[in-house]
């Protein structure tokens, strides 16, 4: 394995985890809504167990300030800022690459104008 199939096969390697990484970040994003409405659900319920009645708005805004939606929104935001960082190296790898291309298509030049 020459150095320029290394170099892709790390970026190959980096592009796949970003991709995954993005993948993580996506899923809890659209998870968002699906676990902010089983909150909901699981207050108005506990409420109605207790012979309570929990308006629909009030249940919202005690699951959005909740512990639990508070730590399922920094996983979310952490998962995104992972894949973002992931996708920098990816693309700084990918840079490496093409400037190693680069330099050794400059290298064959100048040894043909030199002969």
């Amino acid at each position: 394995m020459n150095d320029r199939d290394a170099l892709r096969e790390r970026w190959r390697v980096a592009a796949v985890k970003a991709a995954q990484a993005d993948d993580t970040a996506a899923r809890r994003k659209e998870g968002k809504s699906i676990f902010l409405d089983a909150l909901i659900e699981t207050l108005i319920e506990q409420a109605e167990a207790r012979g309570e009645k929990l308006t629909q708005a009030k249940a919202e805004r005690m699951a959005r300030t909740s512990a639990s939606y508070k730590s399922y929104l920094g996983k979310m935001h952490d998962a995104r800022l992972e894949a973002d960082m992931l996708r920098i190296a990816e693309r700084d790898l990918d840079r490496q690459y093409w400037a190693s291309v680069s330099q050794e298509a400059t290298y064959r030049a100048e040894a043909r104008a030199s002969l």
